[in-house]
């Protein structure tokens, strides 16, 4: 199985195109918010113009999640062109076991999502950290690989129930379009979860992209928050929490955030695990 993950990180990284594309939507979302989006908010959230740091690890969080949406499917990928190329028949005469060839296809999609990740990460705190001077501590830094890996599982696990219901490279890369699309929607990165509709609010929040957002923001903002809201009452930080989509409905709090996406993982792998038993017979002649 190893020998199977060196391959498929092989061919992701060898394709310039894939490294492109998994980092589009987050080359987009942070374009947008140098250009468009900055100026706005800090006029609409006072604090940020005081702290630019807030404004500053807010992007960053949508971003990071983007970049998981993005990058985990684009890794996946791989896994329908070795079936409509017939190379997972293929093996699979092998000694090795379909759930193992599986698994090498999930291993690699996490791994390939996590680096992209923290590539983003490390590109975009770079950046603010020349042009706001704002410091990410030790602490942060490690929070947030631990929570790139968590991230990585949800949109691997996501990805792989829709790869396993497509075998044709062209319909997938329609998927993946929307998908990616939207991300930046989903993950809050361009408005507030409270200024859409009910209706709206309802559908995003039945998707894991907000509260990924939420856990980054929480693990990035927390420091700045504190110093901003030192003089302040704990009702105006979290009326402020919930302007900027750290608080999401109920789910308000990091570990609540975890449980959230640790649940999402279950339910993609349980949905997973039946369309697998399924497509499975297709896969092997």
């Amino acid at each position: 199985m190893i020998n199977l993950v060196k391959r498929n990180l092989i061919l992701y990284f060898n394709n310039k195109a894939n490294v492109f594309f998994s980092l589009l939507a987050s080359l987009i979302s942070f374009g947008l918010f140098i250009l468009f989006i900055k100026n706005n908010l800090q006029n609409q959230w006072h604090a940020t113009a005081i702290y630019p740091g807030l404004l500053d690890n807010w992007i960053i969080g949508g971003t990071l999640t983007t970049t998981a949406i993005s990058s985990a499917l684009t890794a996946l990928t791989r896994y329908v062109i070795d079936k409509s190329n017939n190379v997972i028949a293929d093996i699979s005469l092998t000694d090795l076991s379909f759930k193992t060839l599986q698994i090498s296809y999930i291993v690699s999609a996490v791994i390939v999502s996590t680096i992209m990740q923290l590539f983003t990460f490390a590109f975009m705190s770079t950046y603010f950290s020349l042009v706001d001077k704002i410091d990410f501590q030790w602490n942060v830094i490690l929070m947030v690989i631990l929570m790139a890996i968590l991230a990585s599982f949800v949109w691997t696990a996501f990805g792989f129930i829709i790869t396993s219901l497509i075998n044709n490279q062209d319909a997938l890369s329609g998927c993946y379009s929307i998908i990616n699309t939207l991300a930046g929607f989903f993950a809050l990165v361009y408005f507030p979860l409270m200024t859409l509709p009910k209706l709206g609010q309802l559908v995003i929040k039945l998707t894991p992209a907000p509260y990924m957002s939420a856990m980054y923001r929480n693990i990035l903002m927390q420091n700045d928050l504190k110093n901003a809201f030192r003089n302040s009452t704990a009702h105006s930080m979290n009326v402020f929490k919930n302007q900027i989509n750290i608080n999401i409905g109920n789910v308000n709090s990091l570990n609540s955030q975890i449980l959230v996406l640790l649940t999402f993982i279950l339910i993609f792998t349980f949905i997973f695990l039946i369309v697998s038993l399924k497509t499975r017979k297709n896969l092997i002649h």
